[in-house]
């Protein structure tokens, strides 16, 4: 449940920014030359903002760091009404979404260190380990913790 309030709320504020930039490029022109150009021109402003938020972004978050506090606070409010309304996924759907997870997470081990033996040997350790071993340590974990 955790997992999906907290990603529903960050896809809700990366959202609204890709929402607010649709908007903007409404704004653009397309018939005459002028719109052509900001066209034409876009990966190199794309660029430009790239370096601009390396570069200055961090500063200026720093100066207005009320309006970002606001909009993070406004965009995710606006995020969880909208997935509490909806809904947690139905059970097949999260087992999907922790098979995927578990998928990515066994890529990553095995893509974390050049030695590839070692990565296969982590990687088969823990398929090992979430197939047969930890149905055993939570046995007699629980066993102990008995009161």
């Amino acid at each position: 449940m955790t997992f999906y309030y907290s990603s529903g709320i960050a896809l809700g504020i990366v959202a609204s920014l890709l929402i607010l930039l649709y908007v903007f490029s409404k704004f653009v022109p397309k018939k005459n030359l002028l719109g052509l150009g900001v066209l034409l021109g876009g990966y190199s402003f794309t660029g430009y903002v790239v370096h601009w938020i390396y570069s200055q972004g961090f500063d200026f978050i720093k100066h207005n760091l009320s309006y970002v506090i606001c909009y993070v606070l406004v965009a995710g409010l606006v995020s969880f009404a909208v997935m509490y309304r909806v809904g947690p996924a139905h059970e097949r759907t999260m087992k999907l979404v922790q098979w995927f997870l578990q998928l990515v997470a066994l890529v990553l081990v095995y893509a974390s260190t050049q030695y590839t033996p070692f990565s296969i040997a982590a990687v088969l350790c823990v398929l090992i380990w979430q197939r047969w071993m930890s149905h055993w340590f939570y046995s007699i974990w629980s066993f102990f913790l008995r009161p």
